[in-house]
């Protein structure tokens, strides 16, 4: 075999193998700047990752920002209905206190929602700020009773948070002027 047999041969696999090269370091310069995206200081973003539904355990409505393994335990447990005294029975999703805290939202008893939705996380030097609205949908005859929630992983912050309710948020095309109520303000808690 010649060498223009033998390079021709060799020649498939090396361009599968670079292609999938580039498409591997494609990805992961997208996670990387993504996650550079998370931690910017004074950028208007998601939450990183976000955990909703429509049916609370307790009808009672409160925000809690969740710093630590075994307040995430609690929390989650109590919100899926799970027993808390043996820790090892929970399916608590892994969160990296390190660098992310959970800010929990509980909006109480109310009608025709599926969870919150967070609209914008914006984390500046001063003052952290989530914003959320209601997925709300509309019943044909009988209202529906929900008490939603959500979790929201965000950047750790030593600064304040403030939490802040849309309403009308989407509904502009309709002459709706979209309003936003303070629902909580959580000091950082963190020297």
């Amino acid at each position: 075999m010649g060498d223009r047999q033998a390079r021709q041969a060799a020649s498939p696999p090396f361009r599968k193998r670079r292609g999938q090269m580039v498409v591997l370091a494609l990805v992961a310069a997208s996670h990387i700047l993504s996650l550079a995206a998370c931690v910017a200081p004074d950028a208007q973003r998601s939450p990183c990752v976000t955990w909703t539904g429509a049916h609370a355990p307790s009808d009672a409505s409160g925000c809690f920002r969740i710093r630590s393994p075994a307040e995430w335990q609690r929390i989650w447990a109590e919100t899926t209905g799970r027993s808390v005294t043996r820790p090892a029975d929970v399916d608590t999703p892994i969160v990296d206190f390190e660098a992310c805290e959970v800010i929990a939202v509980f909006a109480g008893r109310t009608e025709n929602c599926r969870g919150l939705e967070a609209t914008s996380f914006v984390l500046p030097r001063d003052t952290a700020e989530l914003r959320f609205t209601r997925q709300q949908y509309q019943s044909m005859e009988q209202a529906e009773p929900a008490t939603p929630y959500g979790f929201f992983v965000v950047p750790r912050s030593k600064t304040t948070l403030r939490i802040l309710e849309g309403f009308g948020v989407g509904r502009e095309a309709l002459g709706v002027t979209p309003r936003w109520e303070l629902v909580a303000e959580i000091p950082s808690g963190e020297v």
